[in-house]
């Protein structure tokens, strides 16, 4: 028997493929609420260790920052930098 988190997850990648061929608003609200409730649900279904890989690839994903380290900013002050 086919464990329910795979059949979750394919939904949820069915969903996607649904949402970026949709050309209706309508059409991508719906599939993005699918992604959302099917990727919720089996990663609450999938086992402990396969949530535990889910975690650390999402965790080592660098494009989901949404901050800049403060010592990665130049700071200026008149357009001359400030050491």
């Amino acid at each position: 028997m086919l464990p329910i988190f795979l059949v979750l997850l394919a939904s949820a990648l069915c969903g996607v493929g649904v949402l970026l061929r949709a050309s209706h608003e309508i059409s991508r609200l719906l599939a993005f609420g699918t992604v959302i409730i099917c990727s919720i649900w089996a990663f609450t279904m999938a086992p402990w260790f396969i949530q535990v890989l889910i975690l650390v690839a999402v965790l080592r994903m660098k494009r989901l920052h949404s901050f800049i380290p403060v010592e990665a900013v130049p700071q200026t002050c008149n357009n001359r930098r400030v050491d």
